[in-house]
């Protein structure tokens, strides 16, 4: 083997290997740096052990990596070692996909699920991050991205959340579109360097030639012809690549381009175009670039429209329709009576020579260029001499097709996000204006129930107290279904906000037992439960969600239990520091088949034939809140034998301060003592209506309305009330524009205002705190809720944790 062929060989592969060894000290500056971000973010991971090996390991590999670098600058890379530095990259680059894969198993078990996430986006990060300096070899990218994706993938199956399945899909969909994408740069990359390399052999063999023809004294001529031929085809050959890496538009890069082929076969007019097919499969040329040879203003128009590329060339019987059918090139040097000809629009200029040339990328046709009116004609000789600048043309060509392509996906991966976005934006509108118009009425129906229930001054006959139980019981059912339809849009768009604290188990669990303990009995029931001491035992959770969830497992094993069945409730120990929540029924259980539906919103299982009321969302709700709490939400079933549901949820060490409550709801509260005067601006005549009959079941309490925020500033201004209760959407200026005057207003800026408004989004409740309410109530309203919110108000109590309904904490 001579050492030009040795070199010839290693040549492109130790380029590619040396272009990924220099990017060796910025890929350990970003390995530094996103390792040092991971750390910080989970410095509160409670695997402080399994971190520590982790970033031992990752500095060890870094270390490593930086040692070899240092080396392979001081040494020079043949034939002979190329596959030593190949195999120690390889094996560098696999070590770190492999560190990075192990991240998932050491930062995401019990964590909330921000973190979860917060470490899948870095494994995207990282692999988005590997394409800047691993493109250069396909193989060398799949190694490293290879395992950390594996093991990323592994870890979200094991965790088997629908949510945490799709989270893995969106995985899979992003790391292909990164290999396809490397894949698409490596192409152009090494495109390019093949047409180095053969513009390199040219040269060499240009310059064999030249030493050959220099020994012929007599062949001087014909030499220095050659060289200036063989230069201008170097110089055009150069040019057009340049023009593509001077990332110019494509159509300043296919006018440019044209100009050089036609000034280097001396034509006098060409044009080049894109190779495309109609639906029947039929070739037709896009035309990118024309010379101007208009001659009347119409075929003006039509060079105008070349720029925009909607001119094409469909007739097949042409000389260019020639190039199309066949896919070679043809000469035609007295195009006028050549059979292949076809006719010229009236003006065009005479075509007295044709030249067409297919552009070929590998075996596929991409497009082609003609030429016509060279002077002499064009020869087999003339298109051997433009074999590289043809090459070089196909190539320009295909890497501007490739980048609009990649442009195009990215135009529509970013139309795809507005519309997603969009359509989240305009089903959170939907949901909060059937909110608001659905609580509205439920406002009046509830309300006046209440009222009838509470009434002390016309109590009821039984029968009559137990029709005003059934509308209450039926109005929370539907009030109860509207929420959890909220609740569940909330969570699926991503915008539950928890607040995690450590909660002391005792408190959450009694509560829970003392609320489901009368439905129990009332059904025949035995229900169990090993209640733990107060302090015993804390978890990491939200003590609303918490409390919401085991309710719902609670209540699911009390009502669909059989007749004088039992119910109980334990707890144990679970893996990764959780304790599991057990309860389990002795009710008919679940069959295999159905199993799988059960987590399904609105499935119920058949239990919507039956009379036992629910919506079959609180378990779909339960299990998602669950996992957002850092837990899960398990069971087991059997046909026949009952069922077993379990909350896994962080153990905690230390003990919980126990928050303050809110308002109680159960009796209908005192205010305090002396005249009380109150305001309600309200356009709806039933509620004002029924908050009306709600005061005057109050001693010493006077209630003045308004039903409109104008006519409600000016009744505030004139009669002081303690406290002021302001519907938000009001005719005329709104109950928030309302708001703006009082608090400007020097003699009413004081007085406590609460909103009592059918919005009920979550969004609705921050926007009006923020505007300034001193309390937020949504519709249908909790009267003795009410009531209590007005004696904060007279007591000057009313603080601003006081903000929401219960179903919003």
């Amino acid at each position: 083997m001579t050492a030009k062929t040795e070199r010839t060989r290693a040549e492109i592969p130790s380029h590619l290997i040396e272009m990924i060894y220099r990017g060796t000290p910025s890929a350990i500056a970003i390995h530094m740096a996103l390792s040092g971000v991971l750390l910080w973010v989970h410095q509160d991971h409670q695997q402080m052990e399994g971190m520590g090996l982790w970033a031992a390991a990752m500095a060890l590999l870094l270390a490593l990596r930086g040692g070899l670098y240092l080396i392979f600058r001081q040494i020079k890379l043949n034939y002979q070692n190329l596959s030593l530095w190949w195999n120690l990259k390889i094996g560098m680059l696999f070590l770190t996909g492999l560190v990075w894969g192990v991240a998932a198993w050491v930062f995401m078990p019990g964590h909330a699920f921000e973190h979860q996430l917060f470490t899948v986006m870095m494994t995207i990060i990282v692999a988005a991050g590997a394409m800047s300096y691993l493109y250069p070899i396909m193989l060398a990218y799949v190694v490293f991205v290879g395992p950390m994706a594996l093991i990323v993938l592994a870890k979200l199956f094991m965790i088997g959340s629908e949510l945490h399945m799709a989270i893995a899909a969106a995985l899979v969909i992003l790391l292909s579109f990164f290999m396809f994408y490397t894949k698409r740069h490596r192409d152009e990359l090494l495109s390019n360097l093949m047409l180095r390399a053969e513009n390199k052999n040219l040269l060499d063999h240009m310059s064999a030639e030249n030493i050959a023809v220099r020994s012929e004294y007599d062949e001087k001529a014909k030499i220095e012809k050659v060289l200036r031929q063989k230069t201008a085809v170097l110089n055009a050959v150069s040019q057009i690549q340049s023009l593509f890496i001077a990332e110019r538009k494509p159509n300043d890069i296919f006018n440019e381009t044209l100009e050089v082929l036609v000034s280097l076969t001396s034509s006098e007019f060409g044009f080049m175009g894109e190779i495309d097919h109609d639906r029947d499969g039929q070739p037709y040329l896009r035309i990118v670039a024309a010379t101007d040879i208009s001659w009347d203003p119409s075929s003006a128009l039509i060079h105008e429209d070349i720029v925009h590329g909607t001119v094409k060339f469909r007739k097949l019987d042409s000389l260019y329709g020639s190039v199309l059918r066949t896919g070679e090139p043809i000469i035609a040097n007295d195009a006028a009576n050549d059979r292949r000809r076809g006719g010229l629009p009236e003006g065009h200029p005479v075509i007295s020579a044709f030249l067409g040339v297919p552009l070929y990328l590998g075996d596929k046709m991409v497009g082609m260029f003609g030429m016509a009116n060279r002077e002499g004609g064009y020869d087999v000789k003339l298109l051997s001499l433009l074999e590289p600048v043809i090459m070089a043309t196909a190539g320009m060509m295909d890497a501007v097709q490739v980048k609009r392509a990649r442009e195009d996906d990215q135009l529509k991966i970013e139309s795809a996000r507005v519309a997603a976005e969009k359509a989240s934006q305009a089903k959170t509108e939907f949901l909060s204006s059937m909110s608001h118009e659905l609580r509205t009425p439920m406002n009046a129906v509830l309300g006046f129930a209440q009222l009838l229930q509470l009434n002390p001054q016309v109590p009821l006959h039984p029968k009559q107290a137990d029709s005003v139980e059934q509308i209450i019981k039926a109005g929370n059912h539907l009030l109860e279904l509207i929420n959890e339809i909220l609740d569940l849009s909330r969570i699926e768009a991503g915008r539950v906000n928890l607040s995690i604290e450590n909660i002391d188990v005792h408190e959450v669990i009694d509560d829970c037992i003392t609320y489901i303990s009368p439905l129990a009995e009332q059904l025949g029931i035995a229900l169990y439960a090993g209640v733990p001491r107060a302090g015993e035992m804390y978890v990491h959770a939200d003590r609303t969600r918490f409390r919401q969830v085991l309710l719902n497992l609670l209540s699911n094993a009390v009502k669909y239990n059989n007749d004088n069945g039992e119910v109980r409730f334990s707890i144990s120990k679970a893996v990764f520091g959780h304790i599991r929540f057990i309860v389990s029924d002795t009710g008919p259980g679940i069959a295999k088949d159905k199993q799988e539906e059960l987590f399904e919103p609105f499935s119920r299982l058949g239990a919507e034939a039956t009379d036992i009321e629910g919506t079959g969302i609180g378990l779909t709700i339960s299990r998602r809140l669950s996992e957002l709490m850092g837990g899960g939400l398990g069971f087991t079933s059997k046909l026949g034998k009952g069922s077993e549901f379990w909350i896994d949820l962080p153990a905690v060490d230390v003990g919980a301060n126990e928050e303050e409550r809110g308002p109680g709801t159960s009796d209908f509260p005192k205010l305090p003592t002396g005249q009380h005067t109150y305001l309600y601006v309200e356009d709806n005549p039933d509620n004002l209506r029924l908050m009306e009959n709600v005061i005057s079941m109050i001693d010493n309490a006077h209630l003045i309305t308004a039903h409109t925020g104008e006519l409600g500033v000016s009744m505030a201004t004139i009669h002081k009330p303690e406290a002021i209760l302001m519907d938000i959407n009001l005719p005329g200026i709104s109950g928030v524009e309302a708001l703006k005057r009082l608090r400007a207003n020097e003699e009413t800026h004081n007085i406590p205002i609460i909103a009592l408004s059918a919005d009920a989004m979550e969004d609705d409740v921050k926007r009006g705190l923020a505007e300034g309410f001193d309390a937020y109530l949504t519709k249908p309203m909790n009267l003795t809720q009410v009531i209590e919110y007005l004696r904060l108000a007279s007591e000057g109590n009313l603080g601003s944790e006081m903000v929401r309904d219960e179903y919003l904490e």
